[in-house]
């Protein structure tokens, strides 16, 4: 017999083609970035919840106090067992054209009503249209000057909590929070 009609053994086969290029390092690699990826979200949204309860728990010493000093106290609804999140009515954004006779300016404010219980939230539901028209009406009566910082925001507060007020004097009104706040 001679040396040409003998098959090639796999041994010899692998020693002449040349290795073969892998994936299992790209996938690897792939594979590794995602972990660490998961891992760091994992812990970003574990130190945002540790930090966000004293926060909470601050406010709501402070609006223990704050009902204490106004007469609230032993029969305010904290202080009755009020168990739970306290009631929130979330108002749909408000884009409204400001003030200002040089130029077109706009905000965008979103606000959350603290309510005092089931009873005031449904008579502020009830009451939506005719909130959000008194809202856009005092909110499009402001310049950004009037709206900037801190103080203007306060102020803006002040107003639209007085507003609502008026504007539905039957529903037991707690707090106004901005949730969203943008000037353009």
């Amino acid at each position: 017999m001679s040396d040409e009609s003998k098959e090639p053994t796999a041994a010899e086969v692998a020693l002449v083609q040349p290795p073969a290029k892998g994936k299992l390092v790209p996938v690897l690699v792939g594979v590794n970035t995602l972990m660490m990826a998961g891992v760091i979200a994992i812990v970003l949204t574990k130190s945002g919840h540790s930090e966000a309860r004293p926060a909470a728990a601050k406010e709501e010493a402070a609006e223990a106090a704050s009902s204490e000093e106004h007469g609230g106290g032993e029969g305010s609804e904290h202080a009755k067992g009020a168990v739970g999140p306290p009631l929130t009515v979330k108002l749909d954004d408000f884009v409204v054209r400001l003030r200002n006779p040089e130029a077109d300016r706009f905000a965008r404010v979103s606000f959350e009503i603290e309510v005092a219980g089931e009873p005031a939230k449904a008579c502020l539901t009830a009451a939506m249209a005719r909130v959000r028209d008194g809202f856009i009406g005092e909110l499009s009566d402001r310049t950004v000057e009037e709206m900037r910082g801190t103080d203007g925001l306060g102020t803006m507060k002040t107003a639209l909590t007085r507003k609502l007020g008026e504007l539905v004097p039957n529903c037991k009104v707690t707090a106004l929070y901005v949730t969203d706040f943008i000037v353009q």
